[in-house]
């Protein structure tokens, strides 16, 4: 087996060059056992950085180990995890919504949001100012995913839907640079708004 240096940053390198049987056998004298049969060298690399990291840098945080043992009897016992099934938008992001024949755009900061100059600190306040009626906003900017009828489609398919496809905008890029796409094809009730290309 091949040695690994003492510091970290060389034992990354290291890793990144070891052939497949020399990774086998350095997983076999790190964790006491074979590697799993699925697994890929990529893995068996990825795997053993981030414990040679966790060991000269410490491991996960009490808090944090927690919340991830709670997430796994999650979903064994429901098949998902709710807490992650809510959108999380990150600062910078800019979320674009046609209304009114206007184009409204909103840009997420760290803790709320603007919307023409002025800082809101939920999206259904800048959702009620854009319609002047009562609306969520994470509705409005087709964030949230519609409730699942009875007997309809499992909530898990709401992306795909074509009903959605057409009522909401769609995520372009991620990061800061991150926008929603306005729709196509407007939802019921405001087609006049629209005009459909001469064909």
């Amino acid at each position: 087996m091949a040695q690994i240096p003492n510091d970290v940053a060389e034992q990354l390198k290291a890793l990144a060059g070891m052939s497949a049987p020399a990774l086998r056998a350095l997983w076999k004298d790190t964790f006491g056992r074979p590697h799993p049969g699925w697994v890929q060298k990529d893995f068996l690399v990825r795997a053993l950085a981030y414990h040679v990291q966790e060991k000269a840098l410490g491991g996960l945080q009490p808090a944090m180990k927690r919340r991830l043992l709670e997430y796994a009897r999650e979903f064994q016992a429901k098949g998902r995890i709710a807490a992650l099934e809510r959108p999380r938008i990150k600062p910078g992001t800019r979320l674009v919504r046609g209304w009114g024949g206007d184009t409204h755009v909103v840009t997420v900061l760290d803790s709320g949001y603007e919307y023409r100059g002025k800082r809101y600190a939920s999206l259904s306040e800048i959702a009620r100012a854009i319609t002047k009626t009562r609306w969520s906003g994470p509705k409005f900017f087709g964030l949230k995913a519609p409730p699942q009828a009875a007997g309809g489609p499992s909530r898990a398919a709401w992306p795909g839907s074509a009903p959605l496809r057409r009522l909401h905008a769609k995520v372009l890029g991620r990061g800061l640079g991150a926008v929603l796409q306005l729709p196509r094809r407007p939802a019921g009730g405001v087609p006049r708004l629209y005009r459909k290309p001469a064909t």
